[in-house]
């Protein structure tokens, strides 16, 4: 049998000795003198003396029965407790859990340059020695990193060296870990083994995890400290290109240093080039003041600023990359020192308009489009009543009202553009007696129909999104009959005729409107028409990103303006090949991916890129998170054992009593 204690806290009530010293150090002294004024008190007091033989020590004794209770209780609250050579031997198993977190590879700048991960593996082996070689027991090992997991399970003497090999080919990550997670596991097994034990290594404060656990942090605030990008977000304002920075300092930093920044492939029309280095002075002054180890600076960057080394020149409307970097810090965690800001390259909407009768509605309603787009689209509108300056290629959106060219009606649907999206617009029947049949739509009459009428809404369409389809109405409109097979689907209605078409096919995305907006009220409804063609970019030409800058482990979701997307990452490989959208692609890389658009239609590639970094919260080196998790091993331990509380509960009470009768015994004699 051997004595443990399961509660070594309870040791603290020991210092209920050193005041209990004070007291009798600052009490009041006295002389005790007896004055008997009887004979029979002098008699008494003769008495005494011969019945009190330990009269000279009765106060130390006292003293030290009141410091031995207080002994013994500090014992119970430390929950002595007797065990068994069993509970002794499954003790001898541990359950090791290491942070694989980005944080993890914050080096010691100031010494050895050693990560935080580093030692960890090196502690851990110090583990492996104790508990195979030295106790013969067994020990596992949960690398936390987003998914954690068993690299060693349970295992004994016996695979000591394959522990180690396992060990030294371990790896740190990029990203966050799920420590949540590890410490379930690792309660799993004290749930099958009360008695083991569970060691954790990181450097994030996690505070009190349970008396089962050993927690490790190897932050070291007087060797480590970190300079990093937090974030830089590009703004479209005013026609041109805007950028919030900001940066932080971590740990004991005090310098002066500067920020590279450079921008990177401008085209404002005459041709793409590079904008000088913009140099950007900065200054962090953190101090161990018994707060937070950080300290943010935020910044707007101008390219037109002189100050930073700018001109009135530089203003960017769109770019194609952006290097923001900290050159020459040698701080602890160097992954943060560098970021790439992708974005600046905004989608082409060419709108071709052809005519035969001038109308100004849609010029100016497009110039509203481009407004709204303005930062994601650059939006251009072109529009022409003479046919031979009308474009069937090189646009994105063709927009032919009342009719179309003749060359394009002489080919029928072969002649339709097949570089963008067809809009036709109350198309003649002479024109669609010609394309019409290839198209999958017949025409069957015109409808004059006398007086206004309302339109409703056909199949649930993005076409439609916040347009007031009830509130639209038209006086005539033309009956088309589509084919099942034609892949038109009916967006709005007119009494029980469709009068809006659309079908989205990869080489075929085609617009069929049956009205013209001089005989609708559409033309008195700016804001339906605005929210009508906006719904057909984003349909039909979304926008690859919504985002350009992601913490790795995150998920891309995507859209394809064309047949399918090729994702691939700094090194060129191949991640994914998309086909349906929208899609999500995993972004398990820090560093650049590439994002490159096929179409269907007769045109060329487009490439989209964006950044991965790793986590914003992994730079700072010094934070604490509280997992709010417990892993106690103490209630099983005692089942496993013999209780002796009643043993010195037994004590204290016999204690107190002499105490008590010494001190009884010197009433009754004065």
């Amino acid at each position: 049998m051997i004595l443990q204690w399961l509660v070594p806290l309870g040791f603290l009530g020991l210092i209920g000795i050193g005041v209990l010293v004070v007291i009798y150090i600052i009490r009041p002294k006295y002389t005790r003198r007896l004055l008997p004024s009887t004979f029979m008190w002098i008699r008494s007091q003769k008495y005494r003396r011969k019945r009190m033989p330990i009269e000279p020590f009765r106060d130390w004794l006292i003293f030290l029965l009141q410091a031995l209770a207080i002994t013994a209780c500090a014992l119970i609250i430390a929950s002595p407790h007797l065990v068994t050579e069993e509970t002794i031997k499954e003790s001898n198993e541990r359950v090791v859990v290491i942070d694989a977190s980005a944080s993890m590879r914050s080096k010691l700048v100031k010494t050895t340059g050693e990560t935080r991960f580093k030692r960890a593996i090196d502690q851990t082996k110090l583990l492996v020695d104790e508990v195979l070689i030295r106790q013969g027991g067994s020990i596992s090992v949960i690398l936390a990193g987003r998914t954690p997991e068993f690299i060693v399970d349970d295992a004994d003497r016996h695979s000591y060296s394959d522990v180690i090999d396992i060990l030294e080919q371990a790896e740190c990550t990029y990203g966050s870990s799920d420590l949540e997670a590890a410490m379930l596991m690792a309660e799993d097994r004290v749930l099958h083994n009360p008695a083991a034990k569970v060691t954790v290594f990181s450097g994030t404060e996690l505070g009190y995890m349970g008396d089962a656990v050993t927690f490790v942090n190897l932050a070291d605030p007087e060797k480590e400290w970190n300079v990093g990008i937090y974030n830089c977000v590009a703004s479209y304002e005013q026609n041109q290109y805007v950028f919030y920075l900001d940066v932080a300092a971590y740990g004991k930093v005090s310098m002066d240093t500067v920020l590279h920044f450079e921008i990177k492939g401008i085209d404002n029309g005459d041709g793409a080039f590079d904008l000088d280095p913009l140099e950007i002075p900065i200054s962090f002054n953190v101090d161990d003041n018994g707060e937070e180890l950080i300290q943010h600076v935020n910044l707007v960057v101008d390219p037109t600023n002189e100050a930073i080394g700018g001109s009135l020149d530089n203003v960017v409307g769109n770019f194609e990359e952006v290097l923001v970097q900290f050159r020459g810090l040698n701080d602890s965690l160097p992954d943060d020192d560098t970021m790439m800001v992708y974005g600046g390259i905004r989608d082409r909407v060419a709108i071709e308009h052809y005519t035969s009768d001038r109308n100004i509605f849609f010029s100016s309603g497009i110039s509203s489009v481009g407004q709204r787009f303005a930062a994601t689209r650059d939006v251009t509108f072109t529009s022409t009543i003479r046919e031979e300056a009308a474009k069937s290629s090189g646009s994105d959106i063709y927009l032919y009202e009342h009719t179309v060219p003749s060359k394009i009606a002489e080919m029928g649907q072969r002649g339709l553009p097949d570089d963008g999206i067809t809009v036709l617009l109350d198309p003649d029947e002479e024109a669609m007696r010609e394309i019409g049949p290839a198209l999958g739509l017949e025409f069957k009459e015109h409808k004059a129909l006398g007086k206004f009428t309302n339109l409703t809404y056909g199949s649930p369409h993005m076409l439609t999104n916040r347009v007031s389809v009830e509130e639209l109405g038209v006086s005539a409109y033309d009956l088309y009959e589509a084919t099942p097979e034609s892949g038109f689907v009916p967006v709005m209605y007119c009494g029980d005729d469709p009068v809006l078409f659309a079908r989205n096919w990869h080489s075929s995305k085609i617009v069929v409107m049956a009205f013209s907006v001089n005989m609708s009220n559409l033309t008195t409804r700016p804001q339906d028409f605005l929210f009508l063609m906006c719904n057909m970019i984003d349909f039909y030409m979304p926008v690859t990103l919504s985002q350009y800058c992601f913490e790795i482990g995150e998920k891309a979701t995507v859209n394809c303006k064309g047949s399918s997307l090729l994702v691939q990452n700094m090194r060129g490989e191949t991640v994914s090949l998309l086909t349906e959208f929208p899609g999500e692609v995993p972004l398990d890389e820090i560093g650049t991916y590439t994002f490159t658009t096929r179409f269907s239609l007769n045109k060329e590639d487009e490439v989209r890129k964006a950044y991965v970094r790793t986590p914003v919260i992994e730079s700072s080196l010094f934070r604490m998170e509280d997992l709010n998790f417990r892993i106690m091993n103490s209630e099983y331990v005692k089942e496993m054992g013999k209780d002796i509380f009643f043993w010195f509960a037994v004590s204290v009470v016999v204690l107190l009593f002499v105490e008590y009768w010494l001190q009884h015994r010197d009433i009754v004699g004065r």
